[in-house]
């Protein structure tokens, strides 16, 4: 980055300055050139406008005299022709060394070039004597051959060239330390996780590799970094919460089988008879861990490669009636309330509608006491489920939606997956959740905006 940096200050400004620097040349002489007209022009119209008989006189020396002394000031470094009615040079001056031995006879202006020099000519008839007056100035070389790169100016480039590079290199070195910084940082990182030595599992805080201070871009850049740092320790230490929390409730089922079997062999070896039921125990414990593992990779597949959501138009009511219905008969020891008004239907994944109303109903059997009363009333888009258990825990309410998140209450056949479904699914659909205590028991609020 700090070379493509440093190629491009010097594609865009060296060639700036070169383009500048050409046409400020340009510009100079072109007025520079336009004063020297101005003046050839003015010699001229002083010459006109004066005695033309002064014009017939044959000595050079008086002719020359003459010129200087009409002229005045405007005679400084002009060159003066002046020939007769057949072209013949009947006059020059001193300085008309200049000229090549013929030189060019015009009536306008001509630029010619005699011996390494430019010489600028402006002629002019003059009829009423049959003459014609020339009048020239010698350029010089820088104005003449402006377009040659001279020893100056290659290296006036090259100075600027110079600098540019080194106020380029300068920049790029203080803009991109930060990010050399950064890149250390995630180099030391990559080198501590591929040699797995982090300290209590933790990965490093970014400031301290990297110090910035203000509120500049990369100061934000590091906020945002270490607010991204931030997330994924957490959610390192949520894998690996969940993997121990998996972890036990694999081992729990396994524990239990294993002690069942050693009990049923211990009492064969003495002797006795296996009871009836012998592989019943063993039967509800992998029953159990099969459903929990099976609903853990349904509920990962879900988060991970969520499938495509199907809209329909859903009744809410008839939704919640048919699981009510199907509930009641799963749980007599609950007494379950439908509420439920007869509106509009919604927009949404019907499988996802019921997947929440039959995870919250779910969860509510499982921490309601037997006897009590859970209601789960339909108000237009929203899904309400009330119950009168002892309610979620402050640790538990902060973790919600994480799978295996249970209170201290919770039952044998919970595994703590009900509310990570509502929780993923909602966040899918976009759907707004609300969890209030009631004191006692729980209230959940789902509102489903209608997508159609």
């Amino acid at each position: 980055m700090k070379r493509r940096f440093i190629a491009i200050s010097l594609a865009f400004i060296v060639p700036t300055v070169l383009v500048v620097t050409l046409l400020h040349f340009h510009y100079l002489r072109s007025e520079r050139l336009r004063l020297i007209d101005r003046q050839i022009e003015a010699a001229a119209s002083v010459v006109l406008s004066s005695n033309m008989t002064a014009l017939d006189l044959e000595d050079i020396d008086e002719m020359d005299e003459y010129f200087h002394d009409l002229l005045g000031s405007l005679r400084a470094n002009k060159i003066l022709l002046l020939r007769n009615k057949n072209g013949l040079v009947i006059f020059q001056s001193r300085n008309a060394e200049w000229l090549p031995d013929n030189p060019p006879e015009v009536t306008s202006w001509q630029t010619i070039e005699a011996e390494g020099h430019q010489i600028r000519l402006f002629g002019v008839a003059i009829p009423q004597i049959g003459k014609t007056l020339q009048i020239g100035m010698v350029l010089d070389e820088e104005l003449s051959y402006w377009r040659s790169l001279d020893t100056r100016f290659t290296g006036f480039i090259f100075l600027i060239s110079v600098i540019v590079l080194g106020v380029a290199w300068g920049l790029a070195t203080l803009l991109l330390k930060p990010l050399n910084d950064l890149t250390g940082y995630l180099s030391a990182l990559s080198n501590r996780m591929e040699r797995e030595d982090f300290e209590k599992g933790e990965i490093p805080e970014l400031k301290a590799f990297v110090q910035a201070s203000g509120s500049d871009e990369f100061a934000k850049l590091l906020t945002e970094v270490n607010r991204y740092n931030r997330n994924v320790r957490q959610m390192f230490a949520r894998f690996r919460g969940w993997t121990a929390q998996l972890a036990h409730q694999i081992k729990t089922p396994l524990t239990v089988m294993r002690n069942s079997l050693e009990m049923h062999e211990t009492l064969l070896k003495r002797g006795g008879t296996l009871p009836q039921d012998v592989f019943a125990l063993p039967l509800n414990e992998i029953d159990g861990l099969s459903n929990t593992i099976t609903g853990f990779l349904e509920w990962a597949s879900f988060v991970n490669t969520p499938p495509e959501t199907k809209i329909y138009a859903v009744h809410l009511k008839e939704v919640a009636e048919a699981l009510v219905n199907r509930m009641r008969g799963l749980c007599p020891e609950r007494e379950l309330v439908l509420t439920a008004e007869e509106r509009e239907p919604i927009f949404a994944d019907p499988q996802h509608v019921e997947w929440v109303l039959q995870n919250l109903l779910t969860n509510a059997i499982d921490y309601s006491p037997k006897g009590s009363r859970i209601e789960v009333e339909i108000r237009g888009p929203r899904i309400v489920v009330r119950d009168r258990g002892p309610g979620i825990p402050d640790t538990v309410m902060k973790r919600l939606g994480e799978p295996f998140n249970q209170g201290a209450n919770a039952t044998s056949i919970s595994h703590g997956l009900g509310l990570a479904w509502v929780v993923s699914v909602c966040r899918q659909n976009d759907w707004k959740m609300d969890v209030r205590h009631t004191n006692p028991g729980t209230e959940f609020e789902v509102t489903i905006p209608s997508k159609g």
